[in-house]
């Protein structure tokens, strides 16, 4: 079984030192892979999205010069009564692998449905991979988080942040 943390860094040393130090008290830990999310954009998850709903990780495969307008397209999405996201970032996993998508559906079937009929009709997409996620646990509201990413930016004195923070509220 894998386990999926998201965390702000602001260093992936110290990151990478705090997961080895915690992995090593966890006796069937057998592994670590570190994927940064680039260019993420967070949504809010609308309150419809009940404790019933299935969480999805898509993984998205496009060519390089699709990647851009498939982003921009599914960043574009907004939630409906069966499909919410949570972010889409690049990811630049594996070859072709450059896109993830977090979301929620109210099933299998919901999920299959949106990926056959709505992501797989954007031009540019070469595949798209579904995993379904066990269990998921916030570990922080969202209004926390959207604080404390707001704070790091501002303290990095960036001109131009990496991300688009006008979406956070």
């Amino acid at each position: 079984m894998d386990t999926s943390i998201i965390v702000s860094a602001s260093s992936i040393d110290i990151l990478l030192d705090s997961l080895l130090d915690i992995l090593a008290g966890i006796s069937t830990a057998d592994g670590i892979w570190i994927v940064p999310l680039i260019k993420p954009k967070f949504f809010e998850v609308p309150e419809n999205v009940g404790r019933d709903a299935e969480r999805f990780l898509l993984t998205i495969s496009t060519r390089p010069s699709d990647a851009k307008k498939v982003y921009d397209a599914i960043a574009q999405f907004r939630p409906s009564s069966d499909i919410a996201f949570t972010y889409v970032a690049f990811t630049c996993q594996q070859h072709c692998d450059t896109i993830t998508l977090s979301s929620f559906a109210k099933s299998n079937a919901h999920m299959i449905r949106f990926v056959d009929q709505e992501l797989k009709e954007i031009q540019g997409i070469v595949r798209v991979n579904v995993t379904p996620m066990i269990k998921s646990k916030r570990l922080l509201p969202y209004a926390d988080m959207v604080h404390i990413i707001k704070t790091e930016v501002d303290e990095m004195n960036v001109a131009k942040p990496m991300m688009d923070l006008s979406d956070l509220s």
